[in-house]
Order: structure tokens, then C-alpha cells, then sequence
């Protein structure tokens, strides 16, 4: 099987290492597609696509099945979602001879404007190739439960109910948790993640994924309250909507 991966940003892999493992043991091909340039202007990209492609080589992925889609268009850290239309053709047209068997794309939760957009993208691609249900969604992080200022990691906002979670033992949880040292140009970042992946890893001892409702509205945010990106990033959901939302008539 042709197992197409979408990603947003180089690092993002980190959330679902574990699926990327189990499928490649399954004998299964992952393709890996980053649809963004992975820096807000450029200047540490390269240093970032070498990072995340040492872990996916690690993993088996082979590196001609690692696609920089995003690098290659511009589409800069955060521009994804005004860029969703082009995005979403730049990976038609990659992918336009080869057949694909399942997709996982980042989950619908508001963690990040551009890991919502890259879902958005994924949903569309899995509706034209008839393929919503092998489509399948995995969390990185949101603030649907959390206190003002912290997010929950890897954890789906309705507290991973309904999942196919992949599970670990304790060597496979710190062989994951060890994969945020590959990420020097995000240390902070992951620092930052570190308790709540220990909780995820080492506590629950799993990393979870579900497939992709199809009844989902993507005209209403993931959740009640503020967002995550909307706190971060001052990136109301309305706006996110109305750069978004070209995508629409794809979906």
C-alpha cells in the first residue's frame, strides 16, 4: 500500500512517529509531503528539512518519498491557509500518477493556522481521489481543555475518544520522546511539548489517531473558547476562515 502523509511544517512528524514506524513495518510506502517552507522567512528552512529528514530516514522512510512541496512553492510559516488553493494543486499535481492507498493529515483542532489548512488540504485531496474513508487525522496540540497559556499534546479535543491509538512499550515511548533532540532549531518549542508527551508517551502509552468524521462543519472553529493559533498568533478563526475557506469549494 501507498501510505501519503501531510504534514505541515518540518518537525511535525514528531506528533505521529509511531504510525510512520508501524506502517513501514506493515510493509506499507509512506510518502511524506511538507506543504510549507518551514520558516517565516527562509532562513533556517534547509537546516529544518535536514532535521526531520535524519528522523524519517531513521524511521525507513525512503528519502525519495520525502516531498518539500511547500519549500519549493514559497508557502512560508503561518501562509498556508492564504495559500491553501495553491497548496492543495501543488499536491494534485505531485501526486497526480501515484496511486495512494491511506492518508493521515494533522488533526482539525486549532493548535497551529497552518496544521488546520493542511488538514483542510488533506480532506479535499481524500474526497477527490474517493478515499475519505482511508483518510485519518492525528493530534499535535490544541487549548480545547487546558489552562489560559498551556495546550494539550497529542491529545484529541474530545479526550481521544473514538480512536485507533498505536501503542507503545516503554523502549518504543522513549524512543519517541527522544526523537525532540533531532530538532535543535526547536529546541524552545520542544521543551515546551516535553510534559505533555510524557504524559502521552510514557503515562497513557500510546500516540493517537482516528479517521476524519465526515460530518465535520469546517465553517465553525474546532472548539468552544480561544483557540490555540488564535491566542499565539492573534489569528482570529473568522479570519482564518476567509483565507481558508477558498478551499471550500474542493472539500
Amino acid at each position: 500500500m501507498n501510505v501519503l502523509l501531510l504534514l505541515a511544517h518540518n518537525d511535525d512528524e514528531y506528533f505521529c512517529s509511531l504510525r510512520i514506524r508501524e506502517e513501514l513495518r506493515s510493509g506499507n510506502r509512506v510518502l511524506v509531503v511538507y506543504l510549507t517552507h518551514g520558516s517565516i522567512y527562509g532562513a533556517d528552512s534547509k537546516t529544518r528539512i535536514a532535521e526531520s529528514t535524519r528522523v524519517l530516514t531513521g524511521l525507513g522512510v525512503n528519502p525519495a518519498d520525502i516531498f518539500l512541496t511547500g519549500y519549493e512553492k514559497n508557502i512560508f510559516d503561518c501562509r498556508l491557509p492564504e495559500r491553501i488553493v495553491d497548496g492543495y494543486r501543488s499536491l494534485c499535481a505531485l501526486m497526480d500518477t501515484t496511486p495512494i492507498d491511506r492518508i493521515y493529515v494533522m488533526a482539525w483542532e486549532g493548535g497551529h493556522p497552518d496544521h488546520d489548512a493542511s488538514h483542510m488540504i488533506g480532506v479535499a485531496f481524500a474526497r477527490a481521489r474517493n478515499l475519505r474513508q482511508q483518510l485519518y487525522e492525528f493530534p499535535a496540540y490544541n487549548a480545547a481543555r487546558k489552562r489560559p497559556g498551556s495546550a494539550a499534546v497529542m491529545q484529541f479535543i474530545n479526550g481521544n475518544r473514538d480512536i485507533l491509538a498505536t501503542s507503545l512499550n516503554r523502549m518504543h515511548a522513549f524512543h519517541a520522546l527522544a526523537l525532540a533532540r533531532s530538532y535543535k532549531t526547536q529546541r524552545a518549542t520542544f521543551l515546551a511539548l516535553l510534559p505533555g508527551s510524557i504524559v502521552q508517551l510514557l503515562l497513557r502509552g500510546h500516540q493517537a489517531y482516528r479517521r476524519v468524521p465526515e460530518d465535520r462543519d469546517y465553517t465553525q472553529p474546532p472548539h468552544h473558547g480561544t483557540l490555540f493559533y488564535e491566542r499565539r498568533f492573534r489569528l482570529p478563526f473568522d479570519r482564518f476562515v476567509k483565507s481558508a475557506g477558498a478551499l471550500y469549494e474542493y472539500m
